[in-house]
């Protein structure tokens, strides 16, 4: 489900190839140059180094591979068919292997996707549910405070699985598609393990407690016993997609809609459930000022069924699922994962002004600078037992609030370079640090 990236991705490494591109050539003609996507071009492979930045994850390195197919010079600068490698690692302790294909040559009038992923988060966040009606305490992760237990309090441990094949096929015209989909997720879910971490004492040299929000909501009963160690999900996704995008990466007009059901049936996986997601996204010109006005709106809902804790946290998107709400893909300036609920809605609106151009050796770049908006807000509050919580917790972790928006604002630069590639740097602000503070995410693509 994640949070893997799918074509249009996640960092500016895992896009078209970067400075340590290869050339694959027909007679005399070098198919990569300057501009990756000229007429003589065919295919387009390279290992790039990942080395990008997230306040929720670290610093990230590891490899790329990309091949990108461009021989269908009718869809120039876009690619007819993309397979990628991706192995990373990052400092606060995630792993990401996974490969992807995508393809408009399997079947006519179609775009099938298929991604197989493994994902491990030995410090993945958890604040409970319900944004603002649990309490966050962030002295309880600080050393110099004291009220601190541990610097992990609000963390725990997954693994994650993931196989899954999408397909889009053209009904009316290539901009009005049919959407269908089946995902596998295999999640193994505990609690942290305290032998892998340096775990500070607290300023007065007493020992950290070995327990956390995980372990508390696992012993008090909160997370029932049979979502503790995790599930197995099989998911099958159908709807509509209505896709008028100039580029399927670099954006400068159209519009980008979809709608449809994710249904997790009850007799081949851990929990049943019925979500529905409805996305739209549209990309403004707004040529007198040499910019774009691109904004998302999105409304993700339970429909029926008991969506177990650990997909709880989920973006879904037919490109890409992601984890939060929250962090660098959804909320810029909100912690990850801090909305996790049967339903939320979510906006983002960036108003992108391009600043100029120019040339390094074989690259040319463009730039641009961002201000943006995102905010969200719960719609439907998820159930959980509370009667083992103890009396003396209750008052200081739950909270009986209404729902209400979140918003964070920032701003930052876009570097484009060889049509389809994207370096980022986003800054979020959020003036609520109940939900976070602040978030600098360097490496990521475009949010939409």
């Amino acid at each position: 489900m994640r949070y893997v990236p799918s074509a249009a991705s996640v960092h500016f490494w895992d896009q078209v190839p970067a400075l340590f591109s290869q050339e694959a050539t027909t007679g005399n003609d070098t198919l990569i140059d300057s501009d990756p996507v000229s007429t003589a071009k065919s295919f387009a492979w390279g290992g790039t180094p990942v080395l990008s930045y997230d306040s929720d994850l670290g610093l990230r390195y590891g490899a790329v591979i990309n091949l990108f197919d461009y021989s269908e010079k009718s869809l120039l600068p876009d690619y007819v068919q993309h397979v990628r490698l991706r192995l990373y690692n990052s400092t606060k302790g995630t792993s990401n292997y996974s490969v992807l294909y995508d393809t408009e040559r399997l079947m006519p009038r179609s775009v099938f996707t298929f991604e197989a992923s493994y994902i491990e988060d030995i410090a993945l966040d958890f604040y409970g549910f319900n944004g603002l009606n649990t309490a966050y305490y962030p002295e309880f992760t600080d050393a110099e405070h004291t009220a601190y237990i541990n610097k992990y309090f609000y963390s725990h441990h997954r693994k994650l699985m993931c196989v899954r094949a999408l397909l889009q096929k053209h009904l009316t015209s290539s901009e009005f598609r049919f959407f269908t989909g089946v995902e596998y997720n295999r999640y193994a879910m505990s609690d942290i393990d305290y032998q892998r971490f340096d775990i500070p004492d607290d300023s007065h040299g007493n020992s950290a407690e070995s327990t956390t929000l995980y372990k508390k909501y696992v012993d008090w009963g909160v997370i029932p016993a049979e979502e503790q160690a995790g599930g197995d999900l099989l998911t099958f996704s159908s709807g509509v997609i209505y896709d008028t995008r100039q580029g399927k990466i670099h954006c400068k007009d159209g519009t980008w809609f979809e709608s449809y059901f994710i249904i997790s049936p009850p007799w081949v996986s851990s929990s049943f459930f019925i979500r529905h997601v409805t996305t739209l996204r549209q990309y403004i010109p707004v040529p007198a000022v040499g910019a774009i006005v691109a904004y998302r709106l999105s409304s993700q809902q339970k429909i029926a069924g008991t969506i177990p804790f650990y997909a709880l946290p989920v973006f879904h998107s037919s490109l890409e699922n992601h984890d939060g709400p929250g962090g660098a893909f959804t909320l810029r300036g909100i912690n990850r994962n801090r909305i996790a609920a049967d339903g939320f809605l979510l906006g983002n609106v960036e108003f992108r002004k391009s600043l100029f151009s120019f040339r390094l050796p074989g690259l040319g770049w463009h730039t641009e600078a961002i201000l943006f908006s995102d905010v969200a807000m719960i719609t439907d509050t998820c159930d959980f037992a509370d009667g083992g919580i103890p009396l003396t917790y209750r008052g200081d972790l739950f909270r009986d609030m209404k729902q209400r928006p979140h918003a964070t604002v920032g701003a930052g630069l876009y570097f484009i370079y060889n049509a389809n590639n994207v370096i980022s740097v986003n800054y979020g602000y959020s003036a609520d640090s109940q939900m976070g503070t602040r978030g600098l995410y360097i490496g990521s693509a475009f949010l939409f």
